[in-house]
């Protein structure tokens, strides 16, 4: 990220929050597509900071509930799948950030 912002307390929360409600929509309307509004702009610099944010918010939901991330055959354990079936559209949105080439080199 490459914010001017300064994060004190307060700021971290109002972005925790927001983040919190966006993962809401999310899950409501689950098409894959990242919303996006004016009111987001004043938390998240652009829409691959809110990227970002999803796929952060996405890390630590799967390394608090998903007790090993892979099976024997390196691929996504039952635990993991149990996780991406109910949160459908956040998975939606970063397997499909992802293959569009997202995150470019500058941000990852």
């Amino acid at each position: 990220m490459n914010s001017t912002r300064t994060f004190t307390p307060a700021r971290t929360r109002e972005r925790i929050q927001l983040l919190l409600e966006i993962c809401d929509e999310i899950e409501r309307k689950p098409d894959g597509h990242l919303p996006w509004n004016p009111r987001y702009s004043q938390v998240f610099d652009d829409r691959d900071d809110l990227l970002l944010a999803l796929q952060h918010h996405w890390d630590r939901m799967a390394q608090a509930q998903v007790d090993d991330m892979f099976d024997v055959s390196d691929l996504p354990s039952d635990s993991w799948h149990e996780l991406a079936a109910r949160h459908r559209g956040l998975r939606m949105i970063l397997d499909r950030s992802r293959r569009s080439g997202w995150p470019s080199p500058a941000r990852a």
